[in-house]
């Protein structure tokens, strides 16, 4: 560089522009012979310094010892990698060694020797800190070691090579004079200043920043300078920097401090300000709050230096400061602490207020850790929906993870404080009972302390002589008979969920357990977390049940012809009487499901649903999905019809997005199917990439047929498609030559839409390209619409767009415009063809003064006729000029691979037939009460019985 100054500085004028034109040329030129001495792959890569033949000047490796103590004496494969911080960050180079370690774990590599090239100087370019990481068996890293500086020396290259260049691809003084002279008389200063690039047109306005609107093009940016004010989208800046939009930053915003601090004073920082506008009413006048935020520094000159972050509220020259925050987390507020919900209560749902979270730590020796210990003050809203709504302020607790729940204290608006359960009071206490007083037959009396209770049993056994029953009148029941009980009787068991409340048994074809009801429940139980009805049938037989449970003054007839066949653990049953939609078995449920039947028998079915006269199963939902089926192995959703009928019918009338009449998921959902607020009679779905399952294909939906169509899309919208395809893909690599959206990127080429037959395939790709290996047609009517004929679209190398027209010469000379619109779909430059087709005798007709807007057709020897021809333009389609036979032969092949994985391979998988279990080989060839088939009439959710207990 030095020797390119002092020729610089002797050299003026015209001859300078044609130096530094020499200057690039000679070494590209003369470094042909070093390029041509190493191989391809080294020269694109450029991290080899070469010199004559391409030997480095300094040797690739750096030496590295260590030890691995746990391994000592073993062979392991170790992988080092470089990074260029000592955490995080991704590694600047890695390298793979398997290594011998010594008797004391020790070993000694040279990083870099696995590789003919070893270490690429790159790495430690700008001798900038380097660190190594280690991992033993795909372990995790060791902490990084910061290398020494022995590895920098690999920078010293440059001096040696002249920044990686060899001596030979550089020129002396003497060389540098001689070509000088040899150029000089052959360059005149036009042609040393010459620009082929074109002329810069377009238009700005004073004040505005331009913006490059084309190749040689200038506008207008959307951001001005006005004095020292650069405004962006803001025609009259009122700061340095005034933006008039949204803005995001994509790193930390600093907001530094005013000044340095000294041993007399320190400095705050920057402050952010908030600025709003409120009219008052007092001076007739807008007035601007302000609410700034900084941080102020404390303790200045002293031992231990902080700040603490100021958050102040200023109206005209009043500033107050509202609320701070210490270096040690103490927040100070000026003025109350509100605490409110975020919303507010509904019918439907009350709102609590936010927690106020009080927190602690303690250690566990039994886990060798610290346990956060948590209380929580936090409003809980009581009688929602009613005319005296309130609340309770309540104490929730909770350690460690665990969510904080309510301790049982509370206070009531009124004062009234609720105590936990269990809560005991020392001392005199408050109450109004003074003592206790028994009699026969209860022992036990005091006025303090726990007082005992108990029975006189010596008293109490001489008034149940000679028994029990004889003794009680005969309100009381009786143990050795039967009893009628005018109002209902309650049961508790607290023992465990293998113990009843109530048990019946019965032998002899007798009913265990007997429930009758006029209107409600002939049986109703309850448990908190174990059966409400617990019923069973030790030695099951045709037509045994645990529970019967049937409406009417009889059972129905079905079951009369259907018990013959099966025993179960609940039987329900209704012969169509009374008032209401008869149901023989109803689950109902809030926010819980309805139903769930669970069944591990490879023979039986989870569900069989017959219906011997019509529509065997019928499944709404006002939201959700009518039916919800998911399998890992087997079928989904098996539906078959040996009738006229449906062998599966979805219906979904909620018209609420991502729902589905029947929504069928292969394997797992996918992040696309979360994305879409539509709704969907049938929705198919996975989230299952088929390159993972190869060669079987992951399907959202699949349709086949024998001699049939496989699918058909119908609709009568006069706006809407009957298909709709879309590809979401962001993938592969763009490739500049394609133009927009081309298909000669790295995107597929049958990505949306793919038709394959044996014979070829066609279909749509990246940025809506048509591809297709046969040739493009379309059929024609011929002989009156008698025959029906193909005929075929024109195929070319580059991607052209045509245009035809008429003109007419006057005098020989005729100005052709070229349309507008086609101007713009066409390539901006008037690289276009012209053919012309005189209408009448001529000399002949030519093109001149071609422009991207217009050309000019004269004739030919000069001649002056003014007869009519017809033109066509033929010009590159605007972004597609690039294109000539691109190469897309790999991706060809990769999506046909990709296409044909199932297709042919024998592996394609079928879900296997169901077995015929016995119980439905039982139901077949069991005799049936057959009604009219009838089309299921959707029901509303019926209402709940007017007799059902209410609970919460």
């Amino acid at each position: 560089m030095q020797v390119m100054r002092r020729l610089f500085s002797s050299l003026g004028g015209p001859s300078i522009l044609a130096l530094s034109t020499l200057l690039i040329l000679i070494p590209l030129s003369m470094g042909r012979s070093a390029v041509a001495q190493t191989s391809a792959t080294q020269a694109d890569q450029g991290t080899e310094v070469a010199v004559g033949a391409g030997v480095p000047v300094i040797p690739q490796q750096v030496r590295y010892n260590g030890k691995l103590a746990n391994r000592a004496g073993q062979t392991v494969d170790v992988v080092f990698r470089i990074y260029a911080v000592p955490e995080d960050g991704e590694p600047l180079w890695t390298e793979t060694q398997r290594i011998p370690l010594s008797e004391d774990g020790s070993y000694s590599v040279l990083l870099g020797s696995a590789d003919p090239k070893g270490l690429p100087q790159g790495v430690f370019a700008a001798g900038m800190a380097r660190w190594l990481g280690v991992s033993v068996e795909q372990a995790p890293e060791t902490d990084r070691v910061l290398l020494a500086s022995v590895p920098y020396a690999m920078k010293s290259a440059d001096a040696e090579a002249l920044a990686g260049h060899a001596a030979a691809d550089f020129v002396t003084q003497e060389q540098l004079a001689r070509l000088e002279a040899q150029r000089a008389p052959a360059l005149s200063p036009a042609a040393a200043i010459s620009n082929t690039l074109g002329t810069v047109t377009g238009s700005g306005t004073t004040g505005t920043i331009p913006l490059w609107t084309g190749a040689l093009t200038q506008g207008n940016s959307n951001m001005v300078q006005v004095g020292n004010n650069i405004g962006i989208n803001e025609a009259t800046p009122a700061a340095m920097l005034d933006v008039g939009g949204s803005e995001m930053l994509r790193g930390t915003l600093t907001m530094p401090s005013i000044g340095t601090a000294t041993t007399s004073g320190g400095s705050y920082s920057q402050i952010m300000q908030f600025d709003a506008s409120a009219w008052s009413s007092a001076t007739s006048a807008a007035v601007t709050p302000i609410f700034k935020l900084y941080a102020f520094p404390e303790g200045n000159n002293t031992a231990n230096p902080s700040s603490t972050f100021f958050f102040q509220y200023q109206l005209g020259a009043t500033t107050t400061n509202v609320l701070s925050v210490a270096s040690n987390g103490l927040m100070t507020t000026n003025g109350g602490l509100a605490m409110r919900p975020q919303a507010s209560a509904t019918a439907s749902a009350a709102v609590n207020s936010p927690q106020f979270v009080l927190g602690a730590s303690s250690y566990s020796s039994g886990t060798s850790s610290a346990v956060a210990q948590n209380f929580v003050w936090q409003v809980l809203a009581t009688g929602n929906n009613t005319a005296t709504p309130s609340g309770n302020l309540a104490l929730l607790y909770g350690s460690g993870t665990h969510t904080p729940a309510a301790t049982g204290l509370s206070i009531l608006p009124t004062g009234i404080i609720n105590w936990a359960a269990g809560q005991t009071f020392g001392g005199a206490g408050g109450g109004t009972i003074t003592g206790i007083t028994t009699s026969s037959p209860l022992t036990g009396s005091g006025t303090s302390g726990s007082v005992a209770l108990g029975l006189n049993q010596s008293a109490l056994a001489t008034n149940i002589t000679p028994n029990l029953e004889t003794t009680f009148d005969s309100r009381y029941a009786k143990l050795s008979g039967g009893n009628v009980f005018s109002s209902y009787l309650q049961a508790h068991q607290t023992s465990g969920p293998t113990n009843a409340a109530v048990l019946g048994s019965g032998t002899n074809g007798s009913v265990g357990a007997f429930g009758n009801s006029d209107t409600g429940f002939g049986v109703q139980g309850e448990s908190t977390s174990g059966y409400g009805v617990y019923a069973q049938v030790t030695n099951p037989t045709y037509g045994s049940a645990g529970v019967l449970g049937f409406t009417g003054a009889a059972l129905s007839s079905t079951y009369a012809a259907e018990k013959g066949i099966a025993n179960a653990g609940v039987w329900a049953d209704n012969s169509g009487g009374g008032a209401g939609i008869p149901v023989a078995l109803f689950a109902t449920a809030d926010d819980a499901f309805g139903e769930v039947v669970v069944t591990n028998g490879v023979s039986y079915p989870a569900i069989i649903v017959t219906n011997n006269g019509g529509t065997s199963a019928q499944f709404t939902a006002t939201q959700g999905y009518g039916v919800d089926a998911s399998t890992t192995t087997g079928t989904g959703v098996f539906g078959a019809t040996t009738g006229s009928g449906l062998g599966v019918e979805g219906l979904n009338s909620s018209a609420a997005e991502q729902d589905a009449g029947v929504l069928g998921i292969a394997n797992l959902s996918s992040g696309i199917y979360g994305s879409y607020d539509i709704y969907a009679g049938v929705w198919g779905d996975t989230g299952v990439s088929s390159t993972a399952v190869a060669p079987a294909w992951a399907i959202g939906v699949l349709g086949t047929a024998d001699d049939s169509h496989a699918g058909v899309f119908i609709n009568d919208s006069s706006s809407w498609s009957t298909l709709y395809l879309q590809n979401n893909s962001t993938g592969g690599t763009s490739n500049s030559a394609g133009g927009i959206g081309s298909s000669a990127g790295g995107s597929g080429i049958f990505n949306t839409l793919m038709a394959s037959t044996a014979d070829g395939t066609c279909g749509i790709g990246s940025g809506g390209s048509l591809s297709c290996t046969g040739p493009i047609k379309s059929l024609a009517s011929a002989s009156n619409g008698a025959r029906t004929v193909e005929t075929y679209g024109v195929q070319s190398p580059e991607n052209w767009m045509e245009d035809f027209g008429t003109g007419q010469l006057q005098k020989g000379v005729a100005v052709v415009t070229i349309d507008a619109t086609f101007a713009e779909t066409v390539s901006e430059t008037a690289d276009y063809h012209v053919f012309l087709t005189p209408r009448a005798d001529s000399k002949g007709l030519y093109v001149i003064n071609a422009t991207p807007t217009s050309f000019e057709v004269r004739e030919s020897g000069g001649g002056t006729s003014s007869l009519s021809f017809d033109y066509r333009i033929v010009a590159r389609r605007r972004g597609y000029e690039a294109l000539r036979h691109v190469d897309v032969t790999e991706r060809y092949k990769a999506e046909m691979k990709a296409a044909s994985m199932a297709r042919g391979s024998g592996l394609v998988r079928r879900p296997p037939a169901m077995a015929m279990s016995p119980f439905k080989a039982a139901l077949d060839s069991n005799p049936r009460i057959v009604t009219a088939a009838r089309r299921p009439v959707p029901q509303k959710p019926m209402s709940r019985p007017a007799n059902t207990t209410s609970h919460p």
